[in-house]
């Protein structure tokens, strides 16, 4: 299973796990606010830079950028419940390890 690659989807993976088990809306902005750029409109919030208590910086999405992050958080999140459950190894080949004996 590949790790996720950036704070930001390890904060949306927290953000999941806290939540409530109803599945959201298909857009939900929570901490984003929205900025128009042109024409578009952007979802934007600042996060503290990792290792630093006073610099922040800044991620905007498009809404179908935050759309396709959610979809990817939500994927890994089922993924994670359905190994923790013993539905599926995270290589995917079954239940119960080939190691692991049954009774």
């Amino acid at each position: 299973m590949k790790r996720p690659d950036s704070p930001w989807q390890m904060f949306s993976l927290a953000l999941l796990l806290a939540g409530c088990a109803a599945a959201p809306p298909p857009v939900q902005t929570n901490d984003y606010k929205p900025v128009q750029r042109g024409d578009v409109t952007v979802y934007c919030r600042r996060e503290i830079l990792t290792g630093s208590r006073t610099q922040t910086i800044e991620t905007c999405l498009t809404a179908k950028q935050l759309e396709a992050e959610q979809n990817r958080t939500r994927s890994l999140l089922r993924d994670l419940q359905d190994m923790s459950n013993g539905k599926r190894q995270a290589d995917g080949t079954g239940a119960v390890p080939n190691n692991v004996m049954t009774p």
